[in-house]
């Protein structure tokens, strides 16, 4: 971000808030998966299936111990 912006890395943070961060972030992931998409390449490819229903099982185990 500080590169596209002609900033030094410690000007950015002084001068930045966490939404710009934020907007920054989600702005160049969407950008990545348009370009993915435009060549063709698998966009769902963040998670796999396994690995979704692992953090799920995680968070129900975890919300069990909660209510307890």
């Amino acid at each position: 971000m500080a590169e596209k912006y002609g900033m030094l890395p410690t000007e950015l943070l002084q001068k930045a808030s966490t939404f710009d961060f934020m907007i920054y972030y989600n702005a160049s992931i969407l950008r990545d998966r348009y370009q993915k998409q435009n060549r063709g390449e698998n966009i769902a490819d963040t998670y796999s299936q396994a690995e979704i229903d692992k953090v799920y099982a995680d968070f129900k185990q975890s919300q069990q111990w909660a209510w307890k």
